[in-house]
């Protein structure tokens, strides 16, 4: 009995080393790792964003760039490649300032001196006529022998009025098409600024197939005071087909004589049955209406 107490006070007063103090767990303040983690995070995720940002900036710039004119992107092309000479800007500035000055304020003046010649070109254009010309065909179909309608409107989208403007289409030659109505060769003396106004031609086709429709050119004086004449061209209605007026008549006219040679080969097949039945159905109807009187 002695032994067996000694050794349940034993095991009493041994610690379990795994179980830990009070003292030591609960009080222990957290070390601040949060911050030291979270900052490589959020570096990323700016790093991130700003190269989402910067993909999606090329993308309009493609599609716009995609969506420009051949003479947009000729402006365009020319815009981009126009630069002031790095030298002689060092040297304007150093002659005004005094003092000389780094690459980086070099091509920061020149760029603004580039914005700032393209907003007085801007400015100036704005002030002057800027006609912009489109020709379409009002047709749906294009057929020989049969009127084709072009029509010509003429917008000055500039800021001042356009004097002496001439239309001149050679587009259409005479052995080709026949003009009907209308002149191939107009003549305006003003077109105030946001006006507008429109010129109809009515040719006859000569010829049936594929025919190009190109452009008409347009000259005018952009200013009262402007001694230079602009030269323009015309939008293009492209490439068209010309029916066949035999075709065309084959597949949309209404056949009246079609119709009236039809009826007058189906009149006999249908009329000479329809006879002999009405005259056997009145032969029996005369028999039955005599057997009727002799019964009573």
């Amino acid at each position: 009995m002695e032994i067996s107490q000694t050794t349940q006070v034993e095991k009493s007063d041994t610690k379990n080393p795994s179980q830990p103090e009070i003292s030591d767990t609960v009080f222990k303040k957290p070390t601040p790792k949060v911050q030291t983690e979270n900052q490589p995070e959020s570096s990323q995720s700016l790093a991130k964003s700003k190269q989402k940002a910067e993909q999606e900036e090329r993308e309009k710039m493609q599609v716009l760039v995609s969506n420009f004119s051949e003479e947009q992107l000729n402006r365009y092309e020319m815009y981009r490649r126009s630069a002031f000479p790095k030298a002689s800007i060092k040297r304007l500035i150093q002659a005004i300032t005094g003092c000389t000055v780094s690459q980086n304020v070099v091509i920061a003046v020149s760029g603004i001196a580039k914005v700032l010649v393209g907003e007085v070109v801007e400015e100036d254009e704005l002030n002057q006529a800027n006609l912009l010309v489109h020709k379409k065909i009002l047709n749906r179909f294009l057929v020989e022998g049969r009127d084709l309608i072009v029509e010509y409107v003429i917008y000055n989208v500039g800021g001042s009025a356009a004097l002496d403007i001439h239309l001149t289409d050679s587009s259409f030659p005479e052995e080709d098409f026949e003009v009907i109505t209308g002149m191939l060769k107009m003549r305006l003396d003003r077109l105030g600024a946001g006006s507008n106004i429109s010129h109809s031609l009515v040719l006859k086709p000569r010829k049936y197939g594929y025919y190009n429709f190109t452009s008409a050119e347009v000259t005018y004086l952009t200013s009262e005071e402007a001694s230079d004449v602009q030269i323009g061209y015309t939008t293009q209605p492209g490439e068209g087909l010309i029916i066949p007026m035999k075709d065309f008549d084959r597949q949309f006219s209404p056949h009246i004589m079609d119709w009236v040679a039809f009826a007058v080969m189906t009149l006999p097949s249908l009329g000479i049955p329809f006879l002999l039945w009405y005259r056997s159905k009145s032969k029996y109807e005369g028999l039955l209406k005599q057997n009727s009187k002799k019964q009573h």
